[in-house]
């Protein structure tokens, strides 16, 4: 999946399970919740609205071993 300064490891990891381009909600929000912004995203099951908020987390997460980040 080619999204903009994302950690190269979840990059290919994604490319070997087949995700190789986000979709338009996901163009359209990783940078909004990467930024830690507030914001509310209502679309259909199956739209890729966990997917996006989970490489969130992954990419922060991998980004700050040494600070220990949580997420919830």
């Amino acid at each position: 999946m080619k999204l903009k300064k994302i950690n190269e490891k979840l990059q290919d990891a994604l490319v070997e399970n087949g995700l190789t381009e986000p979709n338009i909600l996901q163009k359209e929000t990783f940078s909004t919740i990467k930024s830690g912004s507030d914001c509310i995203v209502l679309s259909p099951k199956g739209s890729g609205k966990s997917t996006t908020i989970v490489l969130n987390v992954i990419q922060q997460l991998a980004g700050h071993v040494e600070e220990s980040p949580r997420a919830l």
